[in-house]
């Protein structure tokens, strides 16, 4: 399997998402179980479309790096 396609599907798991509207509109969007992936948008829809490719390229960067990938809280339990 390739890591774009590996990213792909993580990008899919039920990670546990931080959704906040900050002052000006628009949204801010992290990721708990992975630590410094974020994203904005100028809605929530949009903060969550992006956060996806966010997702992508973080998986991706610890595949390269040969990095454990955190699986989202639900998926621990």
């Amino acid at each position: 399997m390739t890591n774009k396609l590996l990213a792909e599907i993580y990008s899919y798991l039920p990670y546990t998402y931080e959704l906040i509207q900050m002052d000006d509109g628009t949204w801010f969007i992290s990721v708990k179980e992975l630590d410094g992936c974020m994203s904005d948008g100028r809605d929530a829809n949009e903060a969550v479309a992006n956060i996806r490719d966010a997702i992508k390229g973080y998986v991706e960067v610890l595949l390269r790096d040969g990095k454990e990938l955190p699986l989202p809280k639900t998926i621990k339990e």
